[in-house]
């Protein structure tokens, strides 16, 4: 497995709204701190897109407006043109980002 370190929460919303596979974003406490990540991959090979951040983003649910560009959290899905709605899975143990992947 491969891990991709991503800079912000942003490019990770925007990774996942541009997969055509869609999908949502999991969140886990590792090592104090808050990682939000999504696992992608090919025939061969599997990687773990994350983002490490001090605080967790407080929400459930990315609401994502593709004409703008806009994204905002909300306590429910929207639904809408030009809108996506992804939700954030709370993840209560995990055994996939080891601490050094947040190095």
């Amino acid at each position: 497995m491969r891990f991709v370190r991503l800079k912000r929460f942003e490019d990770l919303v925007r990774f996942v709204v541009s997969s055509p596979m869609g999908g949502v974003i999991q969140h886990a406490e590792v090592g104090g701190r808050h990682v939000y990540f999504v696992i992608a991959g090919t025939a061969s090979d599997s990687f773990v897109y994350l983002v490490s951040v001090e605080q967790p983003v407080g929400k459930p649910y990315v609401v994502y407006d593709a004409v703008s560009g806009e994204i905002r959290l909300s306590e429910e899905a929207e639904i809408g043109p030009n809108v996506s709605s992804i939700p954030i899975i709370e993840v209560e143990r995990q055994d996939v980002i080891p601490d050094e992947a947040l190095e």
